[in-house]
């Protein structure tokens, strides 16, 4: 899967995450948003090929079309996805649900499965500017585990400190929460740190770019400590501690020059434990230059020459975890801060892999152009960018996963099944027959990344193949699919995928006012080993008069010899009777070569399990 329109990322604690694209799936113009296993394996979870809807209460998140922009993960479960018309709400169970009022959010989690976010726009507008620019937004708002929006702060006109802080007019940057729950965050507007308290009052804790009263520097980043006080960067290169009463203390004084210019392109984050690490890159010195700040407010800066003259807003991560190391990546190197160097980490000999580039170790794999560095659970860290999303180990102690891959269609043919590991250890797989009885199993000792694992027998139609990992600290981690497998596609295989394929006739898709609410298979034909045709009936809704707009077409199913079940669509008219089902004359004739609906082929939704 290439991951090159990947936009946003949104880490989960078992050590996948969801992915949103700019591209949906096969390449289609459409957004879609995807959920990267631990393993490697990706599944679309939202956005679809062709035959998109759009987004309604209750859709199949699947077939909805989507541009996304930013993710989230739900602590309850599911995500939030901001997209160009608004914010969206996608449950475990794969339905859609819309929030009121199109909004930026940031990923800050809240007890009881909540996000914090600001809005960039009042509810009353129709829609707003979607670029994610926190300095436009005009309010604090929380989505609740419910899915119901509860404004915190903003969208009224009053200045100054408020007893209600809905009734200020703010212009928020990063939100934070602070370690007795209590919301903080920048206002660009007036240039201060302000504070939402348990009653709902706003409170200026410190001003920040008046001299005399602050740092004198309009603020770039805040980041909460676990004493309770706040890091603050800004503009000028200053760093200051400011204490809940509102006293600033600076950190050592201005960075030096030519940190202490203002400039956009700095990359900040925080480490989790009361410290601060920002990057930048400044193009005609061909120096990239780490500032970390430890929570007692010593600083380290760190320089590194990269040897060419990038463009000042080339890509650049920056990524820390509470007493551990800081990743930056840039130039296509990922880089260790070492005390007060940078170090590639390229050719270093720690157990970590890439688990989704045949487990090769550092020194085997270029970055590329890099995008950015997501922390993950377990001190994992994603490495956005170069076309993929690669996860790489901290010393080994990713979560244990492991993922039945697609070269297992082309192989299991020749006795073998290739599975994927982010961990050492041994790896046992089995595969299944539809009855239930063992028709293949294999044992093999993994040093992590891709292995293939040797079968007693060929395997041939729809197997379940189940895949084991067990470390030596004893953690196990498990995958299952179905495997369509051997050069035959059986007509119930075929049936199947056109049930669960996101498919529907172009011009039934072309009416916006109602997603699609039923998917009907009727009679399938085979028309070779490879192909069978099925027929379908698509139900688009209540139309004006109270009938059901329906359409008739046929679905060709495909075997390839990749290895690959992928999908297109002919023959589509519409029903005369939109309230009954296709009749005789509205099923076009089955064709071996016929005039295509639908561009190319796509691949086919997985199979359901056994």
């Amino acid at each position: 899967v290439s991951m090159a329109d990947a936009v946003a990322v949104a880490a989960l604690p078992d050590g996948g995450a969801y992915v949103a694209l700019e591209a949906g799936p096969n390449g289609q113009a459409e957004g879609s948003v995807r959920r990267l296993w631990p393993g490697g394996r990706m599944t679309t979870v939202l956005g679809c090929g062709t035959g998109c809807v759009p987004a309604a209460e209750g859709a199949e998140g699947r077939r909805v079309a989507v541009l996304p922009y930013g993710v989230a993960a739900m602590p309850g479960g599911g995500f939030v996805v901001a997209t160009s018309a608004g914010l969206l709400r996608v449950g475990d169970d794969g339905l859609v649900h819309p929030v009121p009022g199109p909004a930026i959010w940031s990923p800050v989690a809240l007890p009881g499965g909540e996000v914090l976010g600001t809005q960039t726009c009042s509810y009353a507008l129709p829609a707003c500017d979607p670029a994610p620019v926190a300095a436009d937004s005009t309010r604090i708002v929380r989505l609740r585990a419910d899915g119901t929006v509860v404004p915190i702060a903003g969208g009224g006109a009053a200045s100054g400190d408020v007893p209600v802080a809905t009734d200020a007019a703010i212009v928020p940057s990063s939100p934070t929460v602070a370690p007795d729950g209590r919301i903080v965050f920048l206002d660009t507007r007036i240039d201060a740190v302000r504070r939402v308290t348990p009653d709902g009052a706003l409170v200026t804790v410190a001003t920040v770019a008046r001299p005399g009263k602050g740092t004198g520097d309009p603020g770039v980043a805040l980041a909460a400590a676990p004493d309770g006080t706040f890091v603050f960067a800004a503009e000028g290169g200053r760093l200051d501690r400011i204490s809940p009463d509102g006293t600033v203390t600076p950190l050592g004084g201005r960075l030096p020059d030519p940190l202490a210019a203002p400039d956009e392109w700095w990359r900040v984050a925080a480490t989790g434990d009361g410290g601060l690490v920002l990057a930048r890159y400044l193009s005609g010195d061909g120096v990239l230059r780490v500032v970390a700040v430890a929570p007692d407010g010593r600083r380290t800066i760190a320089r590194r020459t990269v040897g060419e003259d990038w463009a000042p807003e080339a890509p650049l991560g920056l990524a820390g975890w509470p007493g551990r190391d800081v990743l930056v990546s840039f130039a296509g190197r990922l880089h260790r801060l070492a005390g007060d160097r940078l170090r590639v980490v390229d050719g270093d000999r720690e157990p970590g892999f890439f688990g989704t580039t045949d487990g090769a170790r550092l020194a085997d794999v270029r970055l590329g152009w890099a995008e950015d560095l997501v922390p993950a659970g377990d001190g994992a860290t994603y490495v956005v960018g170069d076309g993929r999303i690669r996860m790489l180990a901290a010393e080994g102690a990713a979560p244990p996963a492991v993922a039945i891959t697609r070269e297992s269609l082309r192989l299991a043919a020749r006795r073998a099944l290739v599975v994927r590991t982010t961990r050492p250890g041994r790896v046992t797989v089995e595969a299944r027959d539809r009855r239930g009885r063992v028709v293949g199993r294999g044992r093999q000792e993994v040093e992590g990344g891709r292995v293939v694992v040797r079968l007693p027998r060929r395997l041939s139609g729809v197997v379940r193949a189940t895949a084991v990992l067990r470390t030596a600290g004893g953690a196990r981690a498990g995958d299952e699919q179905a495997l369509l497998l051997g050069r035959a596609l059986p007509v119930r295989a075929a049936r199947q995928l056109a049930e669960d394929s996101p498919w529907a006739p172009p011009r039934a898709s072309a009416a916006d006012e109602d997603p699609i609410d039923e998917r009907l298979v009727g009679g399938c034909r085979r028309l070779s080993r490879t192909r069978v045709d099925c027929r379908t009936e698509a139900a688009d809704g209540t139309t004006w008069v109270g009938w059901t707009s329906r359409s008739c077409a046929i679905l060709a199913i495909r075997l390839d010899r990749d290895g690959i079940v992928r999908l297109r669509g002919y023959g589509e008219r519409a029903a005369r009777r939109p309230d009954r089902r296709c009749g005789a004359r509205e099923r076009a004739p089955f064709a071996a070569r016929p005039r295509w609906d639908a561009p190319r082929w796509w691949e086919a939704a997985p199979l359901r399990t056994p």
